[in-house]
């Protein structure tokens, strides 16, 4: 199955490592440094999605880290629609 993540674009679910809120890696706090320290060795290539810089959320797979303007909550319930098998 296919997640629609915003702006025409569509990522297979099997590859998708995780989807956050973007609001963990935003602010000057320690807690939101330390979450962006954490995806940097991973080497991943990054595509935005957002227009004028709206990030709700980041979705990780295992080449490439994208940030779209669909919030996190709206992406888990596409994800967990009753008619996926």
């Amino acid at each position: 199955m296919y997640l629609h993540i915003g702006n025409g674009c569509m990522l297979r679910q099997r590859d998708i490592s995780a989807i956050y809120d973007a609001g963990i890696f935003q602010g000057g706090d320690d807690i939101a440094q330390q979450n962006c320290r954490a995806l940097a060795p991973l080497g991943l290539r990054a595509a935005t999605l957002a227009a004028n810089a709206r990030i709700k959320s980041v979705i990780v797979t295992d080449k490439q880290v994208w940030y779209s303007e669909i919030s996190s909550l709206t992406l888990q319930r596409r994800w967990q629609q009753p008619w996926r098998e």
